[in-house]
């Protein structure tokens, strides 16, 4: 299957596009410098299933970079007419605090709820990077997620909700 470009914001602010394949990203638009600092942080390939968006994170975990992450993801299934996400953290490295989860959690809801995209995310992951706290977080103020340490249980869960669209 053929990577999917993801428009991804650089450092000051500009929009790129990256394309993954393998283990390459290629930026258009930015400086080689640039494009390091964007291969350390966070990466995010996106692939459409059938009744799911399914996100996969690799990197360093940063505040910032979870919510560039979560941002894009939000975007393209609201883009691409999904409202059930899945999201793979199992390669992602790096701790957060409670309070930074806290942060999160609300920050996306917020966003999801700025969006009326009405989603439900499932977050697969393991201590400590993912705790279930920022989903609870989430879900307490309107974004239906729920963490997973395997991916069909996590599949499960976004099942029970129906199709791949609101109106069907």
């Amino acid at each position: 299957m053929p990577a999917t470009p993801v428009m991804i914001p650089a450092v000051d602010g500009r929009q790129v596009t990256g394309v993954g394949h393998r283990h390459i990203v290629f930026f258009w638009g930015l400086s080689n410098a640039e494009s390091r600092n964007i291969i350390e942080s966070m990466q995010l390939t996106l692939a459409s299933q059938d009744y799911f968006l399914l996100a996969t994170a690799t990197g360093q975990v940063s505040v910032q970079e979870v919510l560039r992450v979560f941002k894009n993801v939000i975007d393209a299934a609201t883009e691409r007419g999904f409202k059930m996400i899945l999201i793979d953290f199992l390669a992602v490295t790096g701790e957060l605090t409670v309070m930074e989860l806290f942060e999160i959690g609300k920050t996306m809801a917020e966003y999801n709820v700025s969006k009326s995209s009405h989603s439900k995310v499932a977050v697969i992951g393991k201590p400590p990077l993912v705790t279930g706290f920022g989903a609870q977080v989430a879900s307490n103020r309107g974004l239906p997620s729920m963490t997973f340490s395997e991916r069909q249980p996590a599949l499960n869960w976004l099942r029970a909700f129906g199709s791949k669209t609101a109106g069907l």
